[in-house]
């Protein structure tokens, strides 16, 4: 339920300041990955993409394919059609905007 989101956020939110403050890479990703699903429960497609992008991005650097797959897998088709929509492309090696 939406309420029950709206605190997760929050929760999130708090979260990823420790993880920003600690620089801790890992931590950030997981946490962007959290709130891109919180906004994508809420419907709010664009902000659910946006984090979720930040997390893939972050996992992609650092090499953690098991973190990508969980996003790519997740059962909520909105985020992966919403994030093939908006051009996102999952290579291999690489994690980008196609160049057309």
């Amino acid at each position: 339920d939406s309420l029950d989101q709206d605190k997760a956020l929050g929760f999130y939110e708090k979260a990823l300041e420790i993880f920003l403050k600690e620089d801790d890479t890992k931590g950030i990703a997981k946490t962007y990955k959290r709130i891109g699903f919180a906004y994508s429960y809420k419907e709010n497609n664009e902000k659910g993409i946006f984090y979720l992008h930040k997390s893939l991005k972050i996992n992609e650097d650092i090499g953690r394919s098991s973190e990508i797959s969980v996003i790519c897998n997740h059962p909520t088709e909105k985020i992966l059609l919403n994030i093939f929509a908006n051009g996102f492309i999952f290579g291999a090696s690489s994690l980008q905007r196609p160049f057309f």
